[in-house]
């Protein structure tokens, strides 16, 4: 089985001074969106790539949270 280094872990991501990493899970129900329309998001290109945590667990920093949702709000 193949496998691949981690991009980020949480506690590298802290110390090298980013924020915290909100969970896909978390970053759905902050925005309203279930987990399939997020994945639809995310291929359209309308929300970026969220970061690898782990092998398996993958998020985004909370303060890309923050500036896609300031933007959601200046469109609406």
């Amino acid at each position: 089985m193949h496998k691949t280094t981690p991009k980020y872990s949480q506690s590298e991501a802290q110390e090298a001074g980013h924020d915290d990493i909100m969970r896909i899970n978390e970053f759905c129900k902050g925005l309203g969106v279930s987990r399939s329309t997020y994945y639809k998001l995310l291929k359209a290109g309308k929300i970026e790539p969220p970061l690898r945590i782990s092998l398996r667990a993958r998020g985004h920093l909370k303060s890309y949270f923050k500036r896609l949702t300031e933007a959601m709000k200046e469109q609406a």
